[in-house]
């Protein structure tokens, strides 16, 4: 019979610690929030930007030409992302959706470049 008190061998713990890792890498990365990125490559400032994604409503009040922004979002149900914003000019308000879905307890970055015909393109970054 084998004594309880004993230390466990070297592939037993081996064993322990990766299943441990696994678990603590997984949990954290759960946590994360996610990213929504755009890139304004219109060439005109674009202001009044809603942003749909996994449940929330987000927004970004101006982005310069050849400028950057970034919102993080919790992911509350699982949906594909969709915005509106507003150009100067004839091109008015635009509105925009993608073919890409966010999932709970994953990490999601997307990115949106506003492009200078007026429209725009969302793909999920890995």
């Amino acid at each position: 019979m084998s004594d309880p008190f004993l230390p466990a061998s070297r592939s037993t713990m081996r064993s322990l610690f990766a299943c441990i890792s696994l678990v603590m890498i997984t949990s954290s990365c759960a946590l994360m929030p996610s990213e929504v990125e755009i890139w304004n490559k219109s060439g005109v400032t674009a202001t009044d930007l809603r942003i749909a994604v996994g449940g929330n409503r987000l927004s970004v009040a101006t982005i310069a030409p050849d400028g950057v922004a970034s919102v993080n979002f919790e992911v509350h149900e699982e949906t594909s992302l969709t915005i509106d914003f507003e150009l100067p000019g004839p091109a008015g308000r635009r509105s925009c959706s993608g073919d890409v879905y966010v999932a709970g307890g994953l990490y999601n970055h997307l990115l949106v470049i506003l492009n200078p015909d007026g429209g725009c393109s969302i793909q999920s970054v890995p």
